[in-house]
C-alpha cells in the first residue's frame, strides 16, 4: 500500500526507504514502524528502536506487524539441535 494512503498511528512494516527499490525497512520478526505524521512530500514514522524518520510518501510499505515475536527466545541448548535445523559447522582456529 502507498505510505500517503496509510492512516495516521497505523502500524507498518517492509518499508521501502527508496522508492521502487523494494521494502528494506522493519522486516525482523515482531518489527513494526508506527506513521505519525504527514507532509506534503514525506511522511514522518516511529521506528522500533523509538527512532523518528522521515520517509518519501510515494514508497510502499505493508500494513500490521510481523509475526513470531518469540524469534529470539529460543535456546538451541546443544551443538546437534542446530545441525538439525541444517546450519553448518565452522571451525575457528586449528
Amino acid at each position: 500500500m502507498p505510505l500517503d494512503k496509510v492512516p495516521i498511528g497505523t502500524q507498518v512494516h517492509c518499508l521501502e526507504s527508496i522508492p521502487g527499490k523494494g521494502g528494506k525497512v522493519a522486516r525482523a520478526a515482531g518489527a513494526a514502524i508506527t506513521v505519525l505524521a504527514q507532509e506534503e512530500d514525506f511522511i514522518t514514522v516511529k521506528m522500533p528502536s523509538t527512532e523518528v524518520r522521515m520517509y518519501p510518501k510515494d514508497g510502499w510499505c505493508t500494513i500490521g506487524r510481523i509475526g513470531r515475536v518469540e524469534a529470539n527466545m529460543i535456546k538451541l541448548g546443544k551443538a546437534s539441535k542446530t545441525l538439525q535445523l541444517g546450519w553448518k559447522q565452522t571451525v575457528r582456529g586449528s
